[in-house]
């Protein structure tokens, strides 16, 4: 398809899972010029934006996460970006997905050369098909709902109540994708919100430019 050509002709954006963007796409006619414009720029925003973050979080943070959950056997890591290649706990199996191929092919030789238990593939999360995904005593989220909402309103809800994990462990970047102010630990009320009304007790606690909420799903 042309119009998928012409969405990957920039750079942050070639990688980008072809089922993804025909998803996007939906009823746009992408004949106006406006349409395909928009529909770039919103990519660019959502996908591209985080492909740019450089990746800082420290190993702390995952001792800090299973202090309040104990350590798992099993994780899935969603919208994984690097983090597979960062990941210190190389006796944890580890499956992982994103929307972006580059990073499911270094994630998967990663695996491979250092004989570490998992598997990374294409998923999109706006697809709704939860069912696909295995289930882990962890999953994780990393800067990743905030781009879900972008597209569809309190979305977050539905992904993680569909999750099947015994906790779920969300962050959120402290400038959010606005990069216009800073948020403190008590911010994302509208998360705090859907938590509240799915009736999960969580903890929050904040690192590095992130601030984490580890979601109990299952007593």
């Amino acid at each position: 398809m042309d119009v998928i050509k012409k969405i990957r002709t920039k750079k942050e954006l070639m990688d980008l899972n072809e089922d993804y963007i025909i998803n996007r796409i939906g009823k746009l006619n992408l004949k106006d010029k406006e349409d395909f414009k928009n529909l770039r720029a919103q990519l660019r925003k959502v996908y591209g934006m985080f492909k740019s973050l450089k990746f800082t979080r420290q190993d702390e943070v995952y001792s800090i996460i299973f202090g309040f959950t104990g350590r798992p056997k099993k994780i899935l890591d969603m919208g994984c970006g690097e983090n597979p290649l960062h990941f210190p706990f190389r006796d944890i199996e580890y499956y992982a997905c994103d929307i972006g191929h580059d990073y499911i092919d270094d994630a998967n030789a990663h695996f491979k050369r250092n004989k570490i238990k998992g598997n990374a593939f294409i998923f999109d999360m706006l697809s709704g098909d939860f069912k696909k995904l295995p289930t882990v005593d962890i999953v994780f989220l990393f800067r990743v709902l905030e781009s879900l909402e972008y597209f569809k309103r309190d979305y977050s809800k539905e992904v993680i109540e569909k999750l099947n994990a015994d906790y779920v462990v969300v962050s959120f970047d402290k400038e959010g994708l606005s990069r216009k102010r800073n948020l403190r630990k008590k911010g994302r009320r509208w998360f705090r919100r859907i938590l509240n009304e799915l009736n999960y007790y969580y903890d929050i606690f904040d690192h590095g430019n992130e601030i984490f909420f580890v979601i109990h799903k299952k007593s």
